[in-house]
């Protein structure tokens, strides 16, 4: 992402002055931690990069010759929820942007592609999270649909499956307490087909598309750990520092979660939706992560994908040959159709005034002299909203 700078003529205009000052002077704070930490990799950059030569894993993308660059495209989602006097107003999406085309190859979007769902509901605290859930069955639609021969999503290949169990979990704790949000017939409607896709994309069967996952966030160590490193940062910090440009690093197997992935299914009963959720999750415990440093411009990638990408010399250079060419715009320091669909969907939130003053056009249009405009106003005003993507 290409950061804004900040306008310190307008920026602090609504915090006390003493308030201002007390951060500004704690704020040094964070340079002492960045000092520290870049003195410690400093010390450490040699032992690392020989330990990852002995071990066999630290390679540059020009070992596998030269490919043809693939088409490629970027999925991401976002949601949002305002809270009204009576009413949640729920919105969620996801777009999938085209990458910079490559010079052989051809356009197959003329703009970008999208799923998008708003409506209201009754005030719920579980709002935000089946809309959460609904995201990640348009995400996974797109990126399944998508005809390019790389696709990149946003986020680990596991949030989807993470989200989709907090909100069916939240689903069946509501029938218990005999009641049920309206979102949720439209999140089970699209279950089948959310298991579907998330199925084909975690497999890496297809040889001639490759979906992989690129987390900008990440705790992760599993390069620290197999190899017990003492530094204690996470793998994406640590290679940062350590790989140049043109090198990668793994694969690896993926590390797994403190608390086992788990999918809990809409129906108890349906058997043939439990195997799938099984063999689900069995294909995420056999992901791969690899970090990649294309250009010098931008930080190590962790890159995510299935097993039968990671062992295939073939197809990982085609991986690698994508990542290269959507990285190389100053500043934009993620594959290029990741960072348009970041922008593009992010904006939902934004959008929310612009969507109630919609609503209230259409009131206008219905007779509003027929409505007390105290009402309308009150009902229409936004206490709180939420916004986010993953």
């Amino acid at each position: 992402m290409v950061e804004e700078p900040f306008d310190f003529q307008t920026g602090f205009t609504e915090l006390p002055m003493g308030l201002v000052e007390d951060l500004l002077s704690q704020s040094s704070k964070l340079a002492e931690h960045i000092r520290k930490q870049i003195q410690e990799m400093e010390q450490v950059k040699k032992e690392v990069r020989e330990q990852l030569k002995r071990e066999g894993v630290l390679r540059r993308d020009g070992d596998f010759g030269y490919y043809d660059v693939p088409t490629s495209c970027g999925v991401d989602g976002a949601y949002a929820t305002e809270r009204l006097l009576a009413l949640d107003f729920g919105v969620a999406a996801a777009v999938a942007v085209e990458g910079i085309i490559p010079p052989s190859a051809r356009s197959y979007w003329s703009d970008p592609q999208h799923k998008a769902h708003a409506d209201a509901y009754a005030h719920s605290d579980d709002t935000p999270v089946i809309l959460r859930a609904l995201m990640m069955e348009f995400e996974l639609e797109l990126a399944e649909q998508a005809p390019h021969d790389v696709v990149f999503l946003d986020g680990s290949m596991a949030t989807p499956i993470i989200l989709m169990d907090q909100a069916i979990n939240r689903l069946i704790e509501q029938t218990k307490q005999g009641t049920y949000h309206a979102l949720a017939v439209k999140v089970l409607e699209g279950f089948p087909t959310y298991l579907r896709d998330y199925l084909s994309i975690s497999s890496g069967k297809r040889s001639d598309k490759i979906w992989v996952a690129s987390p900008k966030y990440s705790s992760n160590r599993e390069f620290g750990k197999v190899l017990q490193w003492r530094i204690p940062l996470d793998d994406r910090a640590v290679f940062t520092y350590v790989l140049e440009a043109g090198e990668f690093a793994g694969p690896v197997q993926m590390q797994r979660p403190a608390r086992m992935w788990h999918l809990t299914p809409p129906d108890e009963n349906d058997e043939v939706t439990k195997q799938q959720i099984e063999k689900l999750i069995n294909q995420l415990t056999s992901l791969q992560v690899l970090y990649y440093r294309p250009t010098a411009m931008v930080p190590a990638m962790r890159l995510e994908v299935p097993a039968p990408v990671a062992t295939n010399d073939t197809r990982l250079a085609m991986l690698l040959q994508a990542v290269k060419h959507q990285c190389m715009t100053p500043g934009v320091m993620e594959p290029f159709p990741l960072y348009m669909a970041d922008r593009m969907v992010k904006h939902i939130g934004a959008a929310m005034p612009a969507l109630r003053q919609n609503a209230t056009t259409a009131l206008t249009e219905d007779g509003i002299e027929a409505f007390d405009m105290d009402n309308v106003f009150f009902s229409l005003h936004g206490y709180r909203s939420e916004s986010g993507g993953y």
